[in-house]
């Protein structure tokens, strides 16, 4: 299950989304079955230091990638906006058109040395490992408070057969068993 994500402010840029972790059957059922993003279950983890908001993804115990963002000092800005994404769904051999509303609390911090990123031993750490994802980052964004409403997709379209790469692999990735992974 493929996904861009395009802003409306940027046109023609976007992002191309490998994986997302979630860690609860609803989020994975919803998000990889009904809206054709490429979720997989994992146990997400949150903590603070003095400096840092860090969050630990694994998944059966096999670290997949550790995040930790500087926290900032100083009031953070509010903002809220309507935008949408494209999922591409194997399982219905069809792109969606997903709108979304998001609320977000953030700081952004320009320039490197805000984020680091330690990418584990899993598979997906792998994958990601081998999109060349470097070790400094050009900055960060610090997000306190995140509100995120999707809704259902407004617009399907049908595409020709094919083979989506990462389908024998998600397979193996499905441990509730939703037999939807690679389908």
């Amino acid at each position: 299950m493929a996904s861009i994500t395009e802003a409306d402010q940027l046109a023609g840029s976007g992002s191309y989304i490998v994986h997302i972790a979630v860690d609860s059957a609803q989020a994975l059922w919803v998000g990889r079955d009904v809206l054709g993003f490429p979720k997989v279950m994992a146990d997400v983890q949150y903590s603070d230091s003095a400096t840092e908001r860090i969050a630990e993804v694994s998944q059966d115990g096999t670290p997949i990638s550790t995040l930790a963002v500087e926290r900032p000092d100083g009031p953070h800005e509010t903002l809220r906006r309507d935008f949408h994404c494209y999922s591409v769904s194997p399982v219905d051999n069809a792109m969606y058109h997903v709108p979304y509303q998001l609320e977000v609390t953030a700081t952004t911090l320009p320039g490197p040395g805000h984020a680091r990123l330690v990418l584990g031993s899993h598979p997906v750490a792998d994958e990601l490992r081998e999109l060349g994802i470097s070790a400094q980052s050009v900055g960060a964004i610090f997000v306190p408070q995140y509100a995120l409403v999707s809704n259902l997709p407004d617009k399907v379209v049908p595409l020709p057969e094919w083979t989506e790469w990462r389908s024998a692999y998600r397979t193996e990735l499905d441990p509730i068993g939703t037999g939807s992974a690679g389908s």
